[in-house]
């Protein structure tokens, strides 16, 4: 069974998210945001999250 952590991607860029989500070896995610949107930050807008994401080998689901 694999673990299950939790993540925040607090006012990182989407690199650095990146780069964490590698550095350990997460090849999944799930947005479980109830409004998976962010004024301040729109790279972790759910659209443009999932697309980034999904060009990597990781797989990304929304809420």
């Amino acid at each position: 069974m694999q673990p299950l952590s939790s993540i925040g991607h607090s006012q990182h860029s989407l690199e650095s998210f990146i780069i964490l989500l590698q550095q350990h070896n997460v090849t999944a995610l799930a947005d479980v945001r109830s409004i998976p949107y962010n004024r301040r930050l729109p790279q972790f807008n759910f659209e443009t999250f999932a697309f980034t994401l999904n060009s990597s080998p990781r797989r990304v689901q929304g809420s």
